[in-house]
């Protein structure tokens, strides 16, 4: 494996072992602080947790639909509210299970 390469995302810095580039994993680190963000502005985000697991469902959800061929949609950022207290209603849910 690769070198480590530094990671600060949420308050939270650590190292991970890749053999991909440094840049092509800043790349990486700088989208998934951008949903972030995102969703801070939007949802309050004070929970570090709920908004990096919020996160990370959006980045599944792209994931998913570009898999399967289908659109893949920009969250419209005012419509982000809505979507965002959906999943949040659905993780709810599935939690209580």
């Amino acid at each position: 494996m690769g070198k480590g390469i530094p990671i600060h995302v949420l308050g939270t810095s650590f190292a991970i072992q890749t053999d991909e580039s440094p840049e092509y994993v800043e790349k990486l680190v700088d989208y998934v602080k951008s949903k972030i963000e995102t969703l801070q502005r939007s949802v309050g985000g004070k929970d570090h947790l709920r908004v990096a697991v919020l996160a990370s469902v959006l980045i599944a959800d792209e994931l998913f639909k570009a898999r399967a061929g289908g659109p893949v949609a920009i969250p419209d950022p005012n419509n982000l509210e809505n979507m965002t207290e959906s999943i949040i209603a659905k993780l709810d849910k599935a939690l209580e299970s």
